[in-house]
């Protein structure tokens, strides 16, 4: 008992427990970091994600209203050529 006290009580003991503590606070900052670094690469992936699947929609919509227009024109231009013949 009383060796531990004298060991608690020696400088360099303390000196090295204060180094494992700073080390130990270190590594659970450095945890954190990687986590939130983690978490913010996981939403840039689903923000594109969510960008991407809006741009095909909307490239969709648009070559649906091309079609719609190739097509009237097609009717269009069928029924002027009814009226030909």
């Amino acid at each position: 008992m009383e060796e531990q006290k004298k060991q608690e009580q020696d400088p360099l003991t303390q000196i090295k427990r204060k180094e494992l503590e700073i080390k130990e606070t270190e590594l659970q900052h450095k945890i954190a970091m990687d986590k939130a670094k983690l978490d913010l690469e996981k939403m840039k992936a689903e923000t594109n994600e969510d960008v991407q699947m809006e741009r095909i929609k909307s490239e969709n919509k648009r070559e649906g209203a091309r079609l719609a227009v190739d097509m009237a024109k097609e009717k269009k231009g069928e029924g002027e050529l009814d009226k030909l013949i």
